[in-house]
């Protein structure tokens, strides 16, 4: 026969251990499909069996003892009344008892555990030591019972059935790095009962604002349920691992592209063990004229804890590699890396005769098109440049530059200024000639 359910631990007895139990003799009256029985019975006291105390109304040892973290509040009144005690025989039978019914302090209804039985005499309660015969070597005896329906045989089972206990559902949180506080990043766990979250209030054994050394700490929470009678308390733990943050590197195979132009972002995600393999990093980006990062891929790290991706810019990007960290491992991000546009110029040249020379005139298109961007008209000279005109590039990319040059041979080029993630654009050598008239 076993006692288990909300017990502080299981036990098995046999009749020797029953017998070895403080037993207890009752005469016992009752009605059953055959007639009226009347027995006496000896044996032990379920309250007894079940642990309770002979001088205390309360379920003490119901309530795990010397657990760490937070305690459950002070048993409320009449707690016991929130238990009940199911009997079953080996055909399956069952009888249920409220523990306030069996308690002396209640109920005062005393059920037996028999063991042995003999005849029938209320007035002479001296253990009896006949065998139970084919009701096994445990059965029910309910004296406050008029019928017999409860006076379950063959006992294989007593399991105490306390209110529902909520599932604590509370999931292992990332690692955080020295000197950071616990947070309610941490302190997250609910509570929950067929699939709806209960009300109530968590209380840890960490409190949040907490800064706690290196290592593994265990982390318990007791949730105590806004409506105890219908739910019992709940308990969970986590382990918080307090560690350096990982190192995450970031490379580029080009730091200036052109538009289009396939580049390859690479890092390597390490800690103070070693390498980290086999952990997801995101490659994150920011376009020049964006206010925040964006994800671009995330990739998994290899077993050298490298990992990379390839983009294709069409404009200036700042680029970072994040690792969101892990139960073992803080999060981290990498340091930024800028790659910028070489932006293409294309222009035509046209000339008009003039009684000095020629107007020349210089269409240019940039792309990437940058608004307000300045550009220039040059003419290339053996030791430096000189200016021949200024213009402004407008929205699409578009601007003229007009001069005038004296008869001669030129070398002319035009540059947009460098910004917003462009590097400065250069165009092609022209040669022009200007003939007198």
């Amino acid at each position: 026969m076993k006692i288990n359910g909300a017990v502080t631990e299981e036990r098995s007895y046999d009749l020797a251990a029953l017998q070895a139990e403080q037993q207890t003799t009752i005469a016992d009256t009752y009605l059953s499909g055959g007639g009226s029985t009347s027995r006496n019975y000896t044996g032990v006291d379920l309250w007894r069996l079940l642990g309770l105390s002979d001088s205390s109304g309360g379920i003490g040892s119901y309530i795990t003892p010397n657990v760490p973290g937070p305690q459950a509040p002070a048993a409320q009144h009449n707690d016991l009344t929130r238990y009940s005690v199911m009997v079953t025989a080996t055909d399956c039978a069952q009888a249920l008892f409220s523990l306030a019914e069996i308690s002396p302090f209640f109920g005062g209804n005393p059920v037996l555990v028999a063991t042995s039985q003999g005849a029938y005499n209320p007035d002479d309660l001296t253990p009896v030591t006949d065998s139970l015969g084919n009701s096994g070597f445990a059965r029910i005896s309910v004296p406050a019972d008029q019928r017999g329906t409860r006076r379950t045989s063959n006992i294989v089972e007593i399991k105490v059935i306390a209110a529902p206990t909520p599932e604590v559902i509370w999931e292992t949180p990332t690692a955080i790095t020295p000197g950071t506080p616990v947070s309610d990043a941490v302190l997250n766990a609910r509570a929950v009962h067929h699939g709806t979250e209960v009300p109530g209030t968590f209380t840890y054994d960490v409190p949040a604002g907490t800064v706690l050394e290196a290592g593994s700490h265990v982390i318990s929470g007791l949730f105590v349920p806004t409506a105890p009678s219908s739910l019992t308390v709940a308990r969970a733990e986590v382990t918080l691992v307090v560690a350096a943050a990982p190192v995450a590197t970031i490379s580029a195979s080009k730091s200036v592209v052109k538009p289009g132009q396939a580049i390859k972002l690479s890092t390597v995600l390490s800690a103070e063990t070693g390498a980290l393999p086999g952990q997801t990093v995101q490659l994150l980006q920011r376009a020049y004229d964006a206010s925040g990062f964006t994800p671009v891929a995330a990739v998994v790290t290899d077993a050298d804890g490298a990992a990379s991706v390839t983009v294709k810019p069409s404009k200036g990007t700042t680029y970072q590699w994040q690792f969101a960290g892990s139960t073992e491992q803080p999060a981290t991000q990498s340091a930024t890396q800028v790659v910028k546009i070489q932006p293409k110029v294309k222009l035509s040249v046209t000339k008009k005769k003039t009684k000095k020379g020629a107007k020349l005139t210089v269409d240019a298109t940039t792309t990437p098109a940058r608004s307000g961007a300045k550009a220039t008209l040059w003419k290339q000279g053996k030791k430096t440049n000189a200016v021949l005109a200024r213009g402004i590039v407008k929205a699409n990319g578009k601007f003229r530059l007009v001069t005038s040059l004296k008869p001669g041979t030129y070398k002319v080029f035009v540059t947009v200024a460098a910004g917003a993630g462009n590097t400065k654009a250069t165009s092609v050598v022209k040669v022009i000639t200007v003939k007198k008239r």
